[in-house]
């Protein structure tokens, strides 16, 4: 009865996580969503216990297969909230992934064994890392930013810990993988759609584009290596599946996966894509390959050429009638194009089971084959040399490290640059800021402080464009070591070594895993969960034990420590429940201050405040809402309440100095605070020049000026 009561417990607190999350995110919808879910699940239950043994060993196979389909409905729902970006989507994540480690927890007959040495060094990489980002508000002085990077790595911790637990099979390895590449393949559609057919799925075009696609993911480069990513592991299941049909279907969606890729204009994409493919195809050497070559190489790269031609398109504005009569020319190509990759491959399936089979050529000359591709190799290598390959190699070097290139004519001649794109700058800041806190960083989420106050131009930034040089100043050096637990952890246990008849899987996971993790050298990805939680996902389930004595039963030690990493998981999803209630108020108040109701936007700010009150973004909109009052006394002791719990803030700092002025005091102070947190901006330069002579009717003036033009902070 006590082991009952114990294993009983997780249930319990997995029911009252989904119960605040509905509660807090969905008000009286989620009323009524529990109330529905409780009624189900008791029927459930009551169902489950009148079933005889053979009964309930469906069901768990059910429930195990559903569990199968969680990393392909993650990637959909963040590819769907702006990539992840934002907290209150990171927060419904961690939130769900918290509540369905819980339930497996207590229902699952052991669910800990399956956690063996290499899945256990990449948990402690990423507890670790989510741990330190907690404890670095200490030191950083913005427990709300800590906070929100506490909930971003929590929610990939989880997330490993949880498909680490299911224990690996064969299949159910394969069948997770077939569920992202669906996922991914659907948003690429997605988002192939939104440009070739605007009419069909309207979307907003987005300034900071330039005409490269965006949607859903709203960043360009987030979307280029997601179709990157989903390029690499089409590739596999359209030459290794077990089934013929999944073969088939992953051939005739290469097309709209490159036709996607090209449009983001993303070169990081698409070095990823050639790196990841050319991996794959040398680590995996499945059978099926040159008959999945065969097929998609010509259909994909008629699309893509296709793609590239049609350059009003990638136009500022796509959605002329001329660059709309071109995207609906793409639509027939890109069409025409899968029916033809459907048609080869259906063709050269019988080459496969004679690539595959026990007489197969491929067995009976591979030492002629090894020796071929080793020539080929050779001879490719000394014509690179011959060409000249090592000086352009070097001028190409040249112009990422010292040239910014100019604005191409049009968006497509990107694609032959190698500039970096602004991006040595923000790595030079990181890496100085580095220098001077090499342990600990100046705390999680504090890159966009360090820019401000050292960028040596007009750029706005908030994040360094690396995970691993914006780690370094953010957490130090043990943040890294963190990082590099799960990165280099994960690609170490996906090895494709001494794999067998399993080796090809294990390949195109370490071949996209690789292509992730260069790019996140140089990207934001981290911060888009829905272009990295693959990754974290299936490289658990891969990691994860096989299960041999699922079916025995638990002994109370056992028992004992499922209750210890329950409690645990409870303890740590209580930030991000902090982080949903108190997020879903300030999208409520950011939106109503924008539609000019400040007494709704006063009353859920408050609200926000209420239930996490280490967050500066809620004073802001009370600050805001003050200035439109003309309350600048009020707005200037929101600004400081603000400051308080974010105290390097240097637009609260900034628009603190310019409700000091606006109120008729003295500002020299306030304003010569927000020019050392951005002694760039000819903004605050120039309110500091207003106010350098003291209280006067030019330093009201300028107060009022400046905080005419402040912008509201960015929502989910």
């Amino acid at each position: 009865m006590t082991v009952r009561f114990v294993r009983a417990l997780p249930l319990a607190l997995a029911a009252g996580l989904v119960s605040y999350g509905l509660l807090i995110g969905a008000g009286a919808l989620g009323v009524l969503i529990l109330a529905v879910v409780a009624v189900l699940a008791g029927l459930l239950a009551y169902w489950a216990r009148r079933a005889d043994p053979a009964t309930r060993g469906v069901m768990g196979r059910t429930a195990i297969n559903a569990l199968l389909c969680v990393p392909a409905l993650l990637v959909v729902f963040f590819s769907f909230s702006s990539g992840g970006f934002f907290p209150d989507s990171v927060a419904i994540g961690a939130l769900a992934v918290a509540g369905l480690f819980l339930i497996r927890l207590g229902v699952a007959a052991r669910p800990l064994r399956t956690f063996g040495p290499g899945a256990l060094v990449v948990l402690v990489g990423l507890f670790g890392l989510a741990g330190w980002a907690l404890l670095s508000q200490l030191w950083s002085h913005a427990p709300g930013r800590a906070t929100v990077a506490f909930d971003r790595d929590l929610l990939y911790a989880l997330t490993f810990a949880l498909f680490a637990s299911v224990g690996r099979t064969r299949v159910r390895l394969a069948w997770a993988l077939r569920g992202v590449v669906f996922a991914m393949t659907f948003v690429a559609a997605m988002a192939l759609l939104s440009r070739v057919a605007p009419s069909l799925l309207p979307t907003t075009p987005v300034p900071q584009t330039d005409g490269r696609l965006a949607y859903p993911l709203t960043y360009w480069n987030a979307l280029g290596v997601f179709c990157a990513v989903a390029a690499v592991l089409c590739l596999h299941l359209a030459a290794s599946d077990t089934r013929r049909d999944v073969r088939v279907a992953s051939t005739a969606a290469l097309p709209v996966i490159g036709v996607t890729l090209l449009l983001t204009y993303s070169r990081g994409g698409l070095g990823a894509a050639a790196i990841g493919l050319i991996m794959y195809a040398i680590l995996g050497r499945p059978r099926g390959l040159i008959s999945a070559l065969i097929a998609a190489g010509p259909a994909t790269a008629i699309a893509m050429k296709v793609a590239y031609d049609q350059t009003l398109l990638s136009s500022a504005q796509p959605t002329v009638p001329a660059a709309v009569h071109q995207g609906h020319h793409l639509a027939l190509v890109v069409l025409a194009c899968v029916v033809l990759a459907i048609v080869l491959r259906t063709l050269l399936l019988p080459l496969d089971r004679l690539f595959e089979g026990e007489r197969s050529p491929i067995d009976r000359h591979q030492k002629a084959l090894r020796g071929f591709a080793l020539g080929v190799a050779a001879a490719a290598i000394v014509a690179a040399l011959v060409l000249g390959a090592p000086a352009a190699i070097a001028n190409r070097w040249d112009q990422f490290v010292d040239q910014q290139a100019p604005a191409p004519a049009l968006l497509r001649d990107r694609l032959s640059s190698t500039s970096n794109d602004g991006r040595i700058p923000l790595w030079k800041v990181a890496m100085d800021t580095f220098d001077a806190h090499p342990l600990d960083g100046t705390g999680a989420d504090t890159y966009e402080i360090a820019w401000f106050e050292d960028r040596p131009n007009q750029g706005l930034f908030v994040n360094a464009h690396s995970l691993y040089i914006e780690t370094l100043s953010d957490l130090g050096l043990v943040g890294l070591a963190c990082v590099l637990l799960f990165v280099l952890g994960t690609l170490v246990g996906l090895a494709p070594l001494r794999r067998g008849r399993d080796r090809a899987v294990y390949a195109v996971l370490f071949g996209a895993g690789v292509a992730w993790a260069l790019h996140a050298g140089v990207d934001w990805d981290w911060q888009m969960p829905a272009v990295s939680l693959w990754f974290a996902a299936l490289g658990g389930l891969a990691l994860g034990r096989p299960d041999w004595r699922a079916g025995s039963a638990m002994t109370a030690a056992a028992t004992v420590r499922v209750f210890i990493v329950a409690a645990a998981v409870v303890a740590v999803a209580v930030a991000p429940s902090l982080v949903l209630g108190s997020q879903v108020r300030l999208n409520e108040a950011t939106a109503a201050y924008a539609s000019g109701n400040c007494v709704r936007a006063d009353h859920f700010a408050r609200g926000s405040l209420e239930i996490l009150g280490t967050r500066a973004e809620p004073w802001q909109i009370e600050a805001l809402c003050a200035v439109r009052d003309d309350q600048f006394r009020r707005a200037e002791a929101d600004l400081r309440a603000g400051l308080a719990v974010d105290p390097n803030d240097w637009e609260l700092q900034s628009a603190l100095a310019a409700a000091t002025a606006a109120a008729g005091s003295d500002a020299r102070a306030e304003a010569a605070s927000a020019r050392r947190l951005d002694p760039n901006d000819p903004r605050i330069a120039a309110l500091a020049h207003a106010v350098a002579a003291g209280p006067s009717a030019r330093s009201r003036r300028a107060g009022r000026a400046f905080l005419s033009q402040q912008t509201l902070i960015a929502f989910g």
